[in-house]
Formats: C-alpha cells, structure tokens, sequence
C-alpha cells in the first residue's frame, strides 16, 4: 500500500503521511469497534487481523493491548513474517481456498480491511462464511466494503449486486482472485443471511478511511450493537499544496473536514 501510495503521489513524503494517515484512522476504528468485544472488563479481545498486509493497523494496535491476545494472517507469507517478527503477534499463513485456512482456535472479533472490496462474488461469500464460524459465539466480525456510491460515473452495478474487475493495487496477487470490488448494501446484507441466518449487523458508511463502508455483524443473534451508535470517523484532510517558495518560505495549502461534525473552524 505504501508503493501503491509513492507510485501516485511520486513523493516519499506524501505518500508516507497517507500511510501513517490511514493506519491512525483505520486504528481509531477498530478500537470502537474492538470495545464492544472484550470477553470481561479486565481481558482483552482475541484478535484475528485477517489480510492483515504488512501491518498497516497492527504496527498501532501491538502498542495498544498485548501483541499476545493479536492473531495476523494473510496470503502473503513475507508480510506475514514481517508482522510476527517485527510487531511480536501471532502470524498465520492464510490460503486462496478459504476451507484451507485452519486457525488453531476462534476470535472474539475478527478484522478485515479492505479484502471484500477486492474479491469476486464467489469467494467473497466463501470467506464470509468461513470468517464467521471462526467467531467465538460472543464474537464479532468487522469488514470492510467498497459502495456501489464510489463507483466511476457512467457504471452501475449489475444486477446481482456486486462488480468485480481484475485491477487493483497489488500486483503480486493473482487478479483471479483479488482485483476491485464494489457492492451495494443489499447485496452484503443478502449475503449475510446467506452465510448465516439472521444476524445483527451495522453498517457504518464510509468508516475506514473516510472511504469504505463497514460492516460490525456479531455472531449472537441476540446481540445488541447499539454501542457503534455513536462511533466516529475522526476528522479528515490533505495538503494538497507543498512548496519552498523563492523566499525561502515553506508554502502548504490543504483543507480538513469531518463527516461527524460537518466544517471543521
């Protein structure tokens, strides 16, 4: 993500602070989300960072709570080395087939950011059944989706739903089974039930990263979410203007703003 980052903005400097922007944002998400799993007050969740990459929200969440209760997995076997290693969580290797992927215990609350929105149809509701029988029966999944809303204009969805192309942002990943995905809310919704009957689910437009939308689904059926009532985003921005001027002044121009609060004085 961080090459992704640099080959768009051709600056190590942006394209760092978008990295660091989005970890802080995607971190800030997951703890609300994570404050409704805690099995009791004094011990904290289990966690499984699914495709968690090379730790984008792990490299803040290991210095938030005990590296030893975070589980990382992902099909990248470098990255997830890289986390184990240098992060001290518990790395496991995941797999193109989701019945492969065999952890040795299940998870009070289960993380995905930005997989779904990279998956054709097929594979998106193999990993969403999977994902949820990995829950403990308290447990709680938390993914991330790409609306149909952020679709380029003059394209819909088709019928069915979802849409899947063959590009993404990866390219050491088989574009058969990771590409760019877009879905409604009705399709995610009717693939829930499919998955796994009627469950309480949230959904949380444009929670990560200003962008996609998320979706908290808790494994009881007789589970409350009202805690994510209140969730926030967190405020938002950009410079978009960066120079040294012939004064020698360092010029930046930006704008911050907030989907919570509206204009940000």
């Amino acid at each position: 993500m961080l090459l992704h980052s640099l080959a768009h903005h051709r600056d190590a400097g942006a394209a760092l602070s978008q990295y660091a922007a989005v970890s802080l944002q995607q971190y800030a998400a997951a703890r609300q989300v994570l404050a409704l799993c805690a099995p009791q007050a004094d011990t904290p969740p289990a966690l499984l960072d699914f495709a968690c990459g090379y730790g984008r929200l792990l490299r803040m969440l290991s210095l938030a709570q005990s590296p030893e209760r975070i589980w990382a997995a992902d099909i990248q076997a470098d990255a997830v080395a890289f986390v184990s290693a240098c992060l001290g969580v518990h790395g496991l290797p995941s797999h193109a087939q989701p019945a492969q992927f065999v952890p040795p215990r299940q998870f009070d609350c289960i993380w995905v950011a930005s997989l779904f929105s990279h998956l054709p149809e097929a594979l998106l509701r193999a990993w969403l059944q999977r994902l949820l029988a990995l829950l403990t029966p308290t447990g709680v999944l938390c993914f991330s989706v790409r609306d149909a809303a952020l679709l380029p204009a003059g394209v819909c969805l088709p019928q069915s739903g979802i849409l899947y192309a063959t590009d993404s942002e990866n390219a050491d990943l088989d574009p058969a089974i990771y590409g760019t995905a877009f879905a409604s809310e009705q399709f995610v919704r009717a693939t829930l039930r499919d998955a796994a009957g009627e469950l309480p689910c949230v959904r949380l437009p444009r929670a990560l990263a200003q962008e996609q939308d998320l979706y908290v689904v808790a494994r009881d059926p007789r589970r409350q979410l009202s805690g994510l009532d209140g969730f926030r985003r967190g405020p938002w921005g950009w410079l978009d203007r960066r120079k040294l001027d012939q004064q020698g002044l360092v010029v930046l121009q930006g704008w911050a703003a907030s989907f919570d609060d509206g204009a940000i004085a």
